[in-house]
């Protein structure tokens, strides 16, 4: 499996440069909080106090808390590899390290990312990544270049980080792959929670003899991690890693180290040398090499002038899946369609839509009698937002497909299961879903008015509060029909 192709939007670029800047800087916050203070109890404190922080954020954008009851182990999972592990390693370590060389061993990171997803889950890096990977490392080995001796000083704590990079690279992973069928932000919730539990048990266990009130820098700097890191800086971090390629998002924000380099240069006096410009040239690098668009892939892709979005209410047949030049199809290139269920009944397909109570549309029909689901060759698709949408035009600009949900036995990517039972309720009236992105968002399909058969993208994390009626404030326009939507995907 291939790296897709992506493309950053802007309300992704404004997020990075705000995790960046805030980590980046809490580098040597945290260095000045656990100096004099417990650093598990520091920690603690720092969670408890961003919880209410993070559950205000979730309350006033009316996300849902729910998580489903065969989804907690999975939860307990990702919350073990994405915080629990980091938080506890990296804060001891930031103890025994100064505050650059830790930022520098805990963002080796994307490195491990790019080998967990190789060796692991498969892909097959593109050669930019690659350069990219490869930057990274050396910038890495140049930001060390004086540091050597002193970490040899202090093994444990090096390899500590190191192995704490190495996990919430494999929380990266697993984070991007996630099946959880809940907000993003419901689910950084109870990881953040599961992690403070974790936390807290720690601090009772092996420094309660050490509890004192902290001093005032201390406090600032608990501070600092409860609004900043807890409360903002992790939920915006997860939610990048639930919605790009974790080549992406890892790669992306390779600057920390080299800000907390610098910020720990100049507030602890921490000596900077050439070899620091050297690394940062290469760090820029890197991060261009998942940043900058691919030629001809990844971003919005414009109509020829005078035409929409192509119309295919005239065609009665389809193919989906050999990559021909087909003339019968108005010249249209057909759609690769891998790992699919294969041929679906007549019969159960026309007992699936007497269940739904909707007449589905001709193409989407003849997807499933030859697919039955199934995901595409070409992932990515843009959205289209009207500037009158409640935060609409704060929404992702595009995204990439996961699986179509097809009619069978299972549990997971089932059609009947998702409309009737997982998101009952939830969608706007006279929609239906039938895919999901690997950001647990949704693919509709109008199946009433005069829209009939039009394709939407329903913003998970911007669904409607429990006591509010599901609207379209949170969905986007994709394609008119579903023929047509596969036709767009890049």
């Amino acid at each position: 499996m291939s790296t897709p192709s992506f493309a950053f939007s802007r309300r992704q670029f404004f997020l990075l440069a705000f995790l960046t800047i805030t980590w980046g800087l809490n580098w040597p916050v945290m260095k000045v909080g656990v100096t004099d203070y417990p650093p598990l109890t520091f920690r603690a404190l720092s969670m408890w106090f961003g919880l209410p922080v993070l559950w205000a954020v979730l309350k006033l954008r009316g996300v849902p808390f729910a998580i489903r009851r065969e989804d907690r182990r999975e939860l307990a999972l990702i919350s073990l590899t994405n915080m629990i592990v980091w938080h506890v390693v990296a804060i001891l370590a930031v103890q025994a390290l100064s505050s650059g060389r830790a930022a520098i061993l805990g963002y080796t990171m994307p490195i491990f990312s790019a080998l967990w997803g190789v060796a692991v889950f498969g892909e097959r890096l593109q050669t930019r990544h690659v350069a990219g990977v490869t930057a990274a490392a050396l910038g890495v080995a140049l930001l060390l270049w004086h540091e050597f001796d002193t970490l040899a000083g202090r093994p444990l704590a090096a390899i500590g980080m190191l192995f704490a990079a190495s996990v919430w690279a494999l929380g990266t992973q697993q984070m991007r792959r996630t099946r959880i069928q809940a907000p993003t932000l419901a689910i950084v919730f109870w990881m953040t929670l599961l992690s403070t539990l974790v936390m807290t048990t720690a601090t009772v266990v092996f420094e309660r003899d050490r509890w004192a009130l902290p001093s005032s820098a201390a406090t600032w700097a608990i501070a600092y991690n409860a609004v900043l890191i807890f409360g903002f800086a992790q939920p915006i971090w997860l939610v990048l890693a639930r919605t790009l390629p974790p080549i992406a998002s890892s790669m992306s924000v390779m600057l920390i180290p080299v800000l907390g380099t610098v910020s720990g240069a100049w507030w602890l006096g921490e000596t900077l040398h050439w070899q620091d410009g050297a690394a940062i040239v290469l760090v820029l690098l890197a991060i261009a090499s998942v940043m900058w668009p691919a030629r001809g892939g990844g971003g919005r892709r414009k109509e020829p002038p005078g035409r929409g979005p192509m119309k295919v209410a005239s065609q009665k047949t389809w193919d989906f899946d050999d990559g021909r030049h087909d003339p019968a199809h108005g010249g249209a290139m057909s759609t690769l369609i891998l790992d699919d269920r294969g041929p679906l009944d007549a019969a159960r397909l026309a007992a699936t839509e007497v269940r739904l109570g909707v007449r589905l549309p001709d193409d989407y029909r003849a997807f499933l009698l030859r697919h039955n689901g199934g995901r595409p060759a070409r992932r990515s698709f843009d959205i289209a937002w009207q500037p009158t949408q409640t935060k609409g035009n704060t929404a992702t600009e595009g995204s990439l497909m996961g699986w179509f949900f097809g009619v069978h036995d299972g549990e997971a990517s089932n059609l009947l299961q998702s409309n009737q039972v997982d998101f009952k309720g939830r969608l706007p009236p006279d929609t239906l879903a039938i895919a999901q992105d690997p950001g647990g968002s949704l693919l509709l399909l109008r199946t009433g008015g005069l829209r009939h058969g039009e394709v939407l993208y329903w913003l998970r994390d911007l669904e409607s509060g429990e006591s509010t009626p599901p609207g379209e404030h949170n969905v986007g326009h994709v394609a008119d029909s579903f023929h047509a939507f596969l036709q767009h995907l890049h």
